[in-house]
């Protein structure tokens, strides 16, 4: 919890950087600023934020996105593919947890169900997010997928199937 905290000033500051370096405020300036710098700690944030789109550090690491990468293009993949990848791992977690609690368990104890009603609501949540995704750019999804998937960080989609 402190580190979602200390994040927003860290990632207002970074803003604040890319935004002089790059002259964004300075009309005779137009080069394009460099997003390599600022990438793993933007990607990072959007992976952390995947679940939770309306929190003030995602938020906070898309205006830094926008300050960094000016192209829309590149943003919207960028943005997309750290989503993803946040949501897969989030989806790993949750498998990891579900199956070590519950190897091996015959019956599942009244305590333990409040546990599983949130494991499922979380997967519903991973779902509907990956799906908006999958709606509004299936393309992007196919292209991010399939690199997962070379990569070795999952083995196939449903959505890549329909």
């Amino acid at each position: 919890q402190s580190f979602r905290r200390e994040l927003v000033p860290c990632v207002q500051s970074l803003t604040s950087l890319v935004k002089v370096v790059s002259g964004s405020n300075d009309a005779l300036n137009s080069s394009p600023p460099n997003l390599d710098q600022a990438s793993p700690i933007v990607k990072s944030v959007l992976e952390r934020t995947a679940l939770d789109q309306s929190c003030d550090e995602r938020k906070e690491a898309l205006i830094l996105l926008s300050e960094a990468e000016r192209d829309a293009v590149k943003r919207t993949n960028l943005e997309d593919e750290s989503t993803v990848r946040g949501l897969l791992a989030q989806l790993q977690r949750l498998d990891k947890f579900f199956r070590a609690e519950y190897a091996g368990e015959d019956e599942i104890k009244p305590e333990q169900e409040v546990i599983i009603d949130r494991g499922i609501s979380m997967l519903l949540l991973i779902m509907n997010s990956t799906m908006k995704i999958v709606q509004k750019r299936g393309h992007n999804y196919r292209k991010i997928i399939s690199k997962l998937i070379a990569e070795k960080c999952c083995e196939s989609s449903i959505a890549l199937i329909s």
